[in-house]
Order: structure tokens, then C-alpha cells, then sequence
């Protein structure tokens, strides 16, 4: 299956698995209440804006509850609002167990890469491959911050200056991975004319994009200043921690944390 699908309907199923196990709890409690409920159903009637309710059962006809049959009014409520929410509750976990079992079937993307080469030579694929994917956004022309282009005094594997040597670190996994990057690619984003975010990068199984910032003066009361507010920027702009944005940290007393580094690209990058 394409990776993209493969994630796309593997992130479906998920979600639909923890809806359902939320339903069949719903069931349980619904069933375990209808248990416990009286014979009979419960009717109401307005009579001059007032309502009146009845016990309805097959014995003979509706019978008037007083005042004093309370409790009972509230039974035969809940065993109305049970059965109804029971239906309900059993009609969408159906209704999930079947997308879950289509979403295992054959999709759009499959076919294309179910082919023979030759023939997918002479065509067009209605979703690009992984491959081509990740090779027309490898292909295109960006824009560099212009400041640092005249400082190569660290080149990564892929050939390009960084400022640093964990930058450098985090390029060189990122390089030996094959994952698709950008170093400081011209950004702009609402209330800031421009930006350079470190690393730009896709996740090409997901088709997302991913940005990551290296902050690595964070005792230095100026730069912290600085990267609050750069942090501030990218959360207007629907940029987070957690989703689509990466955060790393050091200062002059704690170094790059190089396993959290491998950590995030296992997490956020493939």
C-alpha cells in the first residue's frame, strides 16, 4: 500500500477503534441500566400546558402516575432515553465496524503501484509516489537566508554551510535517513514579513510538512528572549510543538541531547 494511504487509513482505523471501545462502554452501561428498569413505558400528555404521564404496558390501559409516582416517572424516563440512546450506540458501531473492514480493501493509490513498470512508464499516477513526491519537493528552488551564505565554516553531508555544530548533527541524521530537507528556507508567516526556520522538512509518508528550530544559546538572556518570541510567532501561525513543529534545546552547561534528536526524526520526520 502507499505509505501516504497506509497512514492515512491507519490513523482512520485508530481513531474509530477508540471511538468504538468508548461506544461499547457506552453499551455496557446502557444495557446494564436497561436491566434494572421496569416493565412498561412511559407516556406523557399536555393537558392545558401541563404535563401528565402514563404507564403504558400490555396489560390493559395507559394508568395516570400521581405525584407520589415519582420515581417511578423518572424509571420509565431513563428506560426511554436508554433504549433510544441504545439504538443509537449500536447503529454507529456498525456503521464503524464496516468502514474499518473497507478501509482493509483496495484503494486508488494500490492500483497504480499494482501495475507492471512498463506499463506505469507510459502513464500519469492520479497520487504521486512516495519517490516522486519527495523528488519534485527535493527539486524545487528555495530561498536561503541570505546572512549565512558566506560562513561555511561547518558543511554538512548534503554539502551545505550551518551555523553549528549540533545544526550540523541534526542535518547529518536527517541526510542518512533520506528525509527531505531545507536548511533555513525562506518562510513567511502572518505578523512576521519573513522567516528562516532551521530545518524545513517533509515527511513524505504523511505529505506534511515539518519545521524545526534549534535553540542552542538558551542561557543567554537576549537570545531567550528572542526564541519566545520566535516560538510565540510559529504557534500564531498554527506552527506547534507536537504536531508540526520541533523543538531543541541547549545551553552552554547541557549539550544537544543526541538520542532526543533520533527520537524526534523516528517520531515526526518518517
Amino acid at each position: 500500500m502507499n505509505t501516504y494511504n497506509r497512514h492515512f487509513f491507519n490513523d482512520l482505523s485508530a481513531m474509530l477503534i477508540q471511538r468504538m471501545t468508548t461506544l461499547c462502554g457506552y453499551r455496557d452501561k446502557l444495557l446494564l441500566s436497561l436491566s434494572n428498569a421496569p416493565e412498561g413505558n412511559l407516556e406523557a400528555r399536555l393537558i392545558k400546558g401541563v404535563p401528565r404521564y402514563y404507564h403504558a404496558n400490555a396489560a390493559g390501559r395507559p394508568v395516570y402516575l400521581k405525584e407520589n409516582d415519582l420515581p417511578l416517572v423518572c424509571q420509565l424516563a431513563q428506560k426511554r432515553y436508554d433504549l433510544k440512546s441504545l439504538k443509537l450506540v449500536s447503529d454507529e458501531i456498525r456503521l464503524y465496524e464496516t468502514i474499518i473492514s473497507k478501509t482493509r480493501s483496495s484503494h486508488v493509490e494500490d492500483y497504480y503501484e499494482s501495475l507492471p513498470a512498463h506499463f506505469r512508464s507510459l502513464i500519469s499516477p492520479l497520487v504521486p509516489t512516495d519517490e516522486e513526491f519527495a523528488k519534485e519537493w527535493n527539486s524545487a528552488k528555495y530561498e536561503t537566508n541570505p546572512y549565512y551564505a558566506s560562513i561555511p565554516e561547518l558543511v554538512t553531508e548534503k554539502g551545505e554551510p550551518v551555523k553549528s555544530k549540533s545544526e550540523l548533527y541534526i542535518a547529518n541524521e536527517l541526510f542518512k535517513r533520506s528525509i527531505p530537507y531545507r536548511y533555513e528556507c525562506r518562510t513567511f508567516l502572518k505578523d512576521y514579513e519573513e522567516y528562516y526556520p532551521d530545518f524545513t522538512i517533509l515527511n513524505v509518508s504523511r505529505r506534511k510538512t515539518i519545521y524545526w528550530e534549534h535553540l542552542g544559546m538558551f542561557d543567554n538572556p537576549g537570545y531567550y528572549d528572542k526564541a519566545v518570541r520566535k516560538i510565540n510567532t510559529y504557534g500564531m501561525n498554527d506552527i506547534c510543538p507536537g504536531e508540526n513543529l520541533i523543538l531543541t534545546f541547549e545551553s552552554s552547561g547541557v549539550p544537544l541531547n543526541t538520542l532526543l534528536v533520533k527520537k524526534y526524526i523516528e517520531k515526526y520526520c518518517i
